[in-house]
């Protein structure tokens, strides 16, 4: 685990790693060696700012904490970049989210997402991200945010924001 993380030997056992640890525990995590071992730097995270927020959004979307524990990797990937995009078009295209499993949904590049979860075109997931980032205010999309940008797609202006879906999308945006 050192090796994995090193930055362990340097943190505070008392206020960090244990903060983390009891509050998985209060949410079901019932072999947190396990847990850690797969993810090491969550005892680095800030439960307040970090893990709560994802936990919430997974749970809400229909993720039981059995699906997050099979996937400790959920907890590392960035909230506004991957798991409310993903997630929010999933729910756009009709999707229930949660029959896919975590693995699936957020570790994969954001081609192999669009081909092989959504079944959409990568420039239809790219125009959504940009109408979400719109909607909630942020100033660039997640794929603007990636160095590796993609010339020459044309918008695809046939779909309108949704307005209605199983999960309302407004409740997406107003996670933080």
């Amino acid at each position: 685990m050192v090796r994995a993380f090193p930055q362990i030997l340097v943190m505070d056992t008392e206020e960090e790693m244990a903060q983390v640890v009891r509050f998985l525990i209060s949410k079901g995590v019932d072999d947190i060696a396990e847990f850690v071992y797969r993810l090491p730097s969550v005892l680095s995270y800030d439960v307040e700012s970090n893990i709560k927020p994802k936990l919430s959004l997974l749970k809400r979307v229909g993720y039981e904490m059995r699906q997050i524990v099979e996937f400790p990797g959920c907890l590392s990937f960035s909230l506004e970049d991957v798991i409310i995009p993903r997630i929010a078009f999933l729910l756009y295209l009709g999707v229930d989210a949660s029959s896919k499993r975590l693995a699936i949904v957020l570790a994969c590049s954001e081609d192999r997402f669009c081909e092989r979860v959504a079944s959409r075109p990568t420039s239809e997931f790219e125009d959504f991200c940009r109408d979400l980032a719109e909607k909630r205010g942020v100033k660039r999309s997640p794929g603007e945010r990636r160095k590796r940008r993609r010339k020459g797609r044309a918008r695809n202006s046939g779909r309108a924001f949704p307005t209605r879906c199983r999960f309302p999308i407004s409740e997406l945006c107003s996670q933080r």
